[in-house]
């Protein structure tokens, strides 16, 4: 059935974002954007950090009523803090930072 396709295709998906994640520090989004997930002191956020913490723990306090919804709010709205990290990334310990040009493929010794 349809539901089910729907279903298993989202899994699938996930599963492969989340192993993208714990591998690399980035979804396919955050690769397109050259961005990556790190531990606060840049050691690669893994699966702890990088899927545990930051992503599944706070999709199930979503499902909490009432407070999953003000978790959320508080959430989206920690990205306007000065350091820019969100409710997420202060639970697993993580930080959003820029690929440096070497990760990028940019030879640093070469002039524009």
């Amino acid at each position: 059935s349809l539901s089910l396709f729907a279903g298993g295709s989202f899994l699938l998906v996930s599963t492969f974002q989340w192993w993208l994640v714990a591998s690399r520090g980035q979804t396919v989004g955050k690769r397109l954007l050259q961005i990556k997930v790190v531990k606060r002191d840049g050691s690669p956020a893994g699966f702890l950090h990088g899927v545990v913490l930051r992503e599944w723990i706070p999709s199930l306090v979503a499902f909490v009523p009432l407070v999953g919804r003000f978790a959320w709010f508080v959430d989206a709205m920690s990205v306007f803090r000065s350091d820019q990290r969100c409710l997420h990334d202060l639970v697993a310990g993580t930080e959003v930072v820029e690929l440096s040009l070497q990760e990028r493929g940019i030879r640093e010794d070469i002039d524009p």
